[in-house]
């Protein structure tokens, strides 16, 4: 970045400073006319025109050129900071979603560990009532508890 301001500068400054050489015009015997920076062969029939230097309206488009790349810039760093944003916003939320599947493995896994070590025992139902399951019962839990185990913990 640094290179870029210092080559906007530069160019600035070279467009500012004003050209303080001279032109010549002439017209040789063939009728052509000519333009440049040393006099003619016979000099007697050389027009001197001065280069025009750097006027207000030169200086106010350089102002303008420079408040352009000013506003190019200012837009880039609003979309690089819109994009950071964006980024950080779905680490964010990729963050917070893997902490809720980790625990809903752990849910999934203590639940599996449970009904593999029940037998023919009471569990406690959301209600706070107990029941005995039947071997049935006990299975369906039991693939329920897998399928959740594969859908939280990814295996």
């Amino acid at each position: 970045m640094n290179l870029y301001r210092c080559f906007v500068l530069t160019a600035s400054l070279l467009w500012l400073i004003p050209a303080s050489a001279e032109m010549y015009q002439w017209v040789d015997s063939e009728g052509v006319t000519h333009f440049s920076q040393l006099p003619p062969p016979d000099a007697a029939q050389a027009v001197r025109t001065p280069i025009p230097r750097a006027t207000a309206t030169t200086l106010s488009g350089g102002a303008l050129v420079r408040q352009q790349e000013q506003q190019k810039v200012q837009q880039m760093r609003e979309r690089d900071t819109a994009i950071r944003e964006e980024q950080e916003e779905a680490r964010k939320k990729a963050a917070q979603r893997d902490v809720t599947n980790e625990k809903n493995c752990n849910a999934a896994r203590h639940n599996y560990d449970v009904l593999e070590g029940l037998g023919r025992r009471r569990i406690r139902t959301q209600g706070g009532d107990y029941q005995r399951l039947t071997e049935e019962q006990r299975q369906q839990m039991i693939k329920e508890a897998e399928q959740m185990i594969e859908r939280s913990c990814g295996k």
